[in-house]
């Protein structure tokens, strides 16, 4: 039986953006709140119609699929680089709605917050672990944004593949491709994921719910032309996050997990050894 429901209280939109072969992406506007929310409908349902004119402009891709989170929390963007650096704190960025577990490092004493995802147990903040003294690899091959000490205590390190191989705590290591792809799969697989994975504020579009606590912040990382050179780069600060696998292809290649502003997506690909990502460490 067919009925019409919710007339003067809601407004519901098909996008072109298919869900999966039953049901493609609807946006849900409501009278009760000031939320917009893109959720799966059945392709039978009938919705309203908003036509976009065609343009130059490419679209992101996947972009329907979420929708920013325009909330006050916008104001600390990290793009908006050096004056939010210095008014949050790494915590801040975690979901306060969740309780984390936690991780001291035995090493140097600095504690992480954990967070429990399926059955595997995250780090749900980026690595800071910085003795080159007892871990000789990070002399040289690990770095802050722009060489500030303070950022790392925000963002934490950018390491190469080679040091990431070595900084995680007794107990923890550094995630294999496999294990990114496990997590993943948890929401569905690469062409989601991104959604769960964002951090409530930090990036320029598409915060995101954090409901998991991965709390994936957008820090960027470091660029250089070849191992040797001095003209780096500390680029994508506020767009993208980028993590170290434990998984090479070849000598000069490894897989790194790209989270990033522009789709929800969370992409596995290969990337240079030399460069520096973000690190999180997974439980043994």
């Amino acid at each position: 039986s067919m009925s019409y429901v919710w007339i003067e209280n809601s407004m519901y939109a098909w996008t072109s953006s298919e869900a999966d072969e039953a049901s493609a992406h609807q946006v849900r506007f409501y009278y009760s709140n000031s939320t917009v929310t893109v959720d799966p409908g059945k392709k039978e349902f009938s919705n309203a119609v908003r036509c976009l004119k065609n343009s130059d402009i490419k679209i992101l891709p996947n972009s329907s699929s979420s929708m920013p989170n325009y909330s006050s929390q916008r104001a600390f963007d990290l793009e908006s680089k050096e004056d939010s650096l210095e008014t949050l704190s790494r915590d801040d960025y975690l979901n306060p709605a969740l309780q984390y577990d936690s991780l001291v490092d035995p090493r140097d004493g600095q504690v992480y917050k954990t967070t429990k995802i399926g059955h595997q147990v995250w780090m749900a903040q980026n690595l800071n672990y910085a003795d080159s003294v007892r871990t000789p690899i990070l002399a040289g091959n690990s770095w802050c944004y722009k060489d500030k000490p303070e950022n790392c205590a925000l963002l934490g390190r950018y390491y190469d593949w080679d040091a990431s191989l070595e900084v995680c705590p007794e107990g923890w290591h550094l995630p294999s491709s496999a294990e990114w792809t496990t997590l993943q799969n948890k929401f569905g697989g690469n062409t989601n994921a991104g959604k769960y994975l964002r951090a409530r504020l930090g990036w320029i579009f598409r915060n995101g719910a954090d409901e998991y606590g991965f709390s994936a912040i957008p820090a960027g990382g470091r660029y250089a032309d070849d191992p040797d050179d001095d003209t780096v780069g500390y680029l994508y600060l506020g767009g993208e996050a980028y993590f170290w696998s434990s998984s090479a292809l070849d000598e000069k290649t490894a897989y790194r997990m790209n989270i990033s502003y522009s789709s929800d997506h969370a992409h596995l690909g290969l990337y240079t050894k030399y460069f520096g990502h973000s690190v999180r460490c997974i439980q043994d």
